[in-house]
């Protein structure tokens, strides 16, 4: 990286934020690691960026086979469509991806979108820390730097809004990362599907990331299950429970969830429509199994 010979430190005040041109003198052992890391997101996420634990406080980013999977396929492909079940750490692989992807890609437009503005800057809020926590010899300075958008020296920018019909309309955008895409209304995603699915096609590289874990057989559903048919692009990773967690955090989750069979199967087993599930009709008393697709066509839209 290549640096002018300002002497600031800090980007107003923070001295864990690089200014643009803030130079450094790299080791050897540097220069290799800049470059084992250029070409290898995985090797980039699990020896440099470190997350923030519930229980262990700071501690390096040490990745599950799905998320290896994740980054892999988001690396080699151009649509990417995750299924992942709850507390699975998806915020925290691709923010720690969209970091890598800005970091060692110039000149190229992030976008992070979710069903809520909330959760899109989370997301950015990770990247945050996450940057502020690499060694000097990884960073780029920054140009800006607030909580919904950070543009590096190197030209490339991180932004993150709420998903809309208009949200990468007229941008360039070279990775788009949709979280949640399951949990946004679907009128609005029908819209954003048809005005900005084509825009992003119509590029020879732009990725598209749809992230979401399952509710019920809606966009999201039909996008995977085109994918198993063969009807469109997108490439499937799915994580499951037993790859992350432990038999007491699924017992422990069944009850958060009140043991609802139908929550359990959709948010810890990410079910599938042909999946059969144990109901019981409340004005009966009947209790009968039927595949879940079937359970989602009786309820009202």
């Amino acid at each position: 990286m290549p640096f002018n010979q300002k002497q600031q430190k800090g980007y107003n005040g923070n001295t864990a934020v690089k200014v643009a041109g803030e130079q450094h003198q790299y080791t050897l052992e540097e220069i290799k690691d800049f470059q084992k890391c250029m070409t290898d997101p995985s090797y980039f996420i699990n020896n440099f960026v470190k997350i923030v634990n519930i229980d262990k406080g700071v501690i390096p980013f040490k990745t599950y086979e799905f998320q290896d999977r994740i980054i892999k396929a988001i690396t080699d492909n151009r649509f990417t469509i995750c299924k992942l079940f709850r507390q699975s750490g998806k915020t925290t692989v691709v923010s720690a991806y969209c970091l890598w992807f800005a970091l060692f890609h110039s000149n190229k437009e992030v976008m992070i979108l979710a069903n809520k503005l909330a959760t899109s800057l989370e997301i950015m809020s990770r990247i945050v820390f996450s940057y502020e926590s690499l060694p000097d010899f990884l960073k780029w300075g920054v140009k800006e730097y607030n909580k919904s958008s950070i543009t590096f020296e190197n030209g490339s920018k991180i932004k993150c809004q709420a998903t809309s019909a208009s949200a990468i309309r007229g941008r360039s955008v070279a990775l788009l990362i949709i979280d949640e895409f399951a949990f946004l209304n679907k009128d609005l995603a029908e819209e954003f599907i048809a005005s900005s699915f084509p825009a992003l096609s119509s590029s020879s590289e732009s990725k598209l990331v749809l992230i979401s874990t399952p509710f019920g057989l809606n966009h999201f559903y039909k996008i995977w299950h085109n994918s198993e048919q063969g009807l469109n692009n997108f490439v499937r990773v799915e994580g499951k429970w037993q790859e992350a967690r432990t038999q007491e955090w699924y017992e422990e989750q069944c009850k958060l969830l009140g043991y609802d069979k139908v929550k359990i199967a959709q948010e810890i087993e990410c079910v599938v429509g042909d999946t059969l599930i144990t109901v019981r009709n409340d004005d009966s008393g009947e209790i009968f199994t039927l595949p879940i697709e079937k359970f989602y066509n009786w309820l009202p839209v």
